[in-house]
Parts: structure tokens; C-alpha cells; sequence
């Protein structure tokens, strides 16, 4: 079983996160930021993409890497992601054996917001993307998906099989979040029900109070517990 490790950060100063398991996974962090390779069991990596939006283009050079990490480190049987805020505290290889159950995908249900309406109205309340991008989204989204069958997820991290499926799914889902809102969130549950897709749910909480045994915040910002 490979597994590789992935998280990204660029534009911003960061707190390297822990790499707990070198032997057991390859961690891969992509950086604009310098640093020293020797320091950390983390494979540093230049990010190659540059996006064409204004507004929140640190976010979306880094959220390729996430959406999309078999195209840039392939030949890999499963990927891990967590945001540079977090890190894996759990063997990868029991994190991966015991999430992945019947799906290509594990992540957190997400406990404050029980759809992509109500996510999409929160988002622009604490403006973390652009109205009109959230508008268009919600709007064709409405003609097209049961915005409550499939749920929201909280995605500082996930768990994903390589598979001929879940290139495909994440392929689509980097069209949405090019074509609407950089926030992964509002996109995943929609691409779910386009290709009829139920991910694994993980235990416990993606972060705070009941977390999980399997990851860790340690880094906060205004609106992490909201």
C-alpha cells in the first residue's frame, strides 16, 4: 500500500506540520515559502500552477494540489490530504484501512451546516468568497442536485483511493471550484450527486471538541470552530 501525505500553503507564513509516520507514508508539502528540506520529513514542493482569478488566487494555487494530487505526484494507492492547520496523528496505514469502506472518498460530516445553501449563505456572510461567484453556483445548483440528499462535509481533510472514479469525480470538481467558488465545501456534495456518490463518513469531529483520533487542528484562525 503507498500512501502519500499531501498539504500546500502559499502566499502565507506557516508552522511546519507534524510528519509523524516517514516510514510508513511520503509527505509532500507544496510551498512559495523557503525551507530547508533537512528540518522536517516533508517533501518540499514548488507549486507549478498559477491561476487566472484575482480574488483569492493563494487559495486556489494551493487547493489544486488537494482537489487533484495524483496529476502532480502519481502512482500512489491512496492520497491524504489535511490544510497546513492540521496534521495525521494516526498510522496512515491504519487511517486508510479503517475509513475507506465502500467508497473512494472518506471525510467529515460536517456538524454546523447541513447543506450547500446554507454553507454558500455563511460563506458570504464572513465574505471568504466572491457573492456573484456564490450566486451563480446556488442558483444552478438548485435545477440540477437534492441540495439536502447529499449532505455537507467539512474537508480540512479527507482520505481518497486513486481509482479511475475518483480522477473523474475530482477532474469535475476542479471545474466548479475554477467556474464558481474557490470554497471545496459547496462543490463536493454537488459532484456526489452528479455521480451518485456516497463517501465513507470519519469518526468524530474534523477538528475541536470530539475530534477525531485520526487528525489534529493546531493551528486557529477567526471562523476554524464555526
Amino acid at each position: 500500500m503507498k500512501i502519500a501525505i499531501i498539504s500546500a500553503s502559499i502566499g502565507i507564513d506557516f508552522e511546519i506540520p507534524k510528519a509523524l509516520y516517514p516510514t510508513k507514508a511520503d509527505y509532500y508539502l507544496f510551498t512559495d515559502k523557503i525551507i530547508n528540506p533537512e528540518e522536517s520529513a516533508w517533501k518540499i514542493k514548488k507549486p507549478v500552477f498559477e491561476t487566472t482569478h484575482v480574488n483569492f488566487k493563494n487559495r486556489r494555487n494551493a487547493k489544486v494540489y488537494k482537489i487533484l494530487p495524483e496529476y502532480f505526484i502519481p502512482n500512489y494507492d491512496y492520497y491524504i490530504w489535511h490544510d497546513i492547520t492540521h496534521y495525521l496523528k494516526e498510522d496512515p496505514e491504519i487511517t486508510v484501512l479503517s475509513n475507506i469502506k465502500k467508497s473512494d472518498f472518506a471525510v467529515f460530516r460536517h456538524r454546523f451546516r447541513k447543506d450547500v445553501i446554507t454553507e454558500a449563505k455563511f460563506v458570504k456572510k464572513i465574505k471568504y468568497d466572491e457573492k456573484n461567484l456564490l450566486n451563480s453556483q446556488i442558483k444552478e445548483y438548485k435545477k440540477q442536485m437534492n441540495l439536502e440528499g447529499y449532505g455537507l462535509y467539512e474537508l480540512p481533510s479527507f482520505i481518497k483511493k486513486n481509482t479511475n472514479t475518483s480522477r473523474e469525480f475530482s477532474l469535475s470538481w476542479w471545474e466548479q471550484i475554477c467556474k464558481y467558488s474557490s470554497r471545496d465545501q459547496i462543490s463536493f456534495p454537488y459532484i456526489c450527486s452528479k455521480m451518485n456518490i456516497m463517501p465513507d463518513v470519519i469518526k468524530g469531529a474534523a477538528f475541536g471538541k470530539d475530534s477525531s483520533k485520526y487528525f489534529e487542528q493546531f493551528y486557529f484562525s477567526e471562523h476554524s470552530r464555526i
